[in-house]
C-alpha cells in the first residue's frame, strides 16, 4: 500500500515541473530578446550617430560654396553609412550660415521581441558641423 501512494505523488509532481520548465523557458526567451534586442537597437543608434557625423561633416565642406551642394552632399555621406535610412539637413542652423545639422532616422526589426509584440525601435542621431569642417 505504501508503495501504490508514492507512485501516486510522483505522477502528480511530475506535472508541477512541466509548469516550472515552461515557466523558466518563458523567462530565459524574455531576458534573451531583452539582450538581442536592446543589443541590436544600440547597435543601429551607433550606426545612425556615425552616418549623422559623416553627413554633417561632408556637408561642412560645401558651406562656403553653397547650401545646396552642403545639402546633396550630407544627404550622400549619410545614406553611404546607413542605407535606409531617412536623412534632414538644416543649412543655416541656429541662424548661423556656417553651420549645418544632419539628422538620421532609422526604423531597426527586433527579434525576439517579436514574441512579446515589439517589432521594431525607431532610432535617431544628429550631428552638428562648423563651415570649415569642424565639429560645431
Amino acid at each position: 500500500m505504501a508503495k501504490m501512494n508514492l507512485r501516486r505523488r510522483s505522477r502528480e509532481e511530475s506535472g508541477v515541473v512541466l509548469v516550472i520548465v515552461a515557466g523558466m523557458l518563458l523567462a530565459f526567451l524574455g531576458m534573451a530578446a531583452l539582450a538581442i534586442d536592446i543589443g541590436s537597437f544600440y547597435k543601429a543608434q551607433r550606426q545612425a550617430q556615425t552616418a549623422a557625423d559623416a553627413g554633417a561633416l561632408a556637408a561642412s565642406q560645401d558651406l562656403p560654396t553653397g547650401t545646396a551642394a552642403a545639402s546633396h552632399d550630407g544627404t550622400t555621406y549619410a545614406l553611404k553609412n546607413y542605407p535606409g535610412a531617412t536623412v534632414n539637413v538644416v543649412t543655416n542652423y541656429n541662424n548661423t550660415p556656417q553651420k549645418v545639422q544632419v539628422t538620421v532616422t532609422a526604423s531597426t526589426p527586433s527579434f525576439f521581441g517579436q514574441i512579446f509584440g515589439i517589432t521594431h525601435a525607431d532610432v535617431s542621431a544628429s550631428a552638428v558641423a562648423g563651415g570649415n569642417g569642424t565639429a560645431a
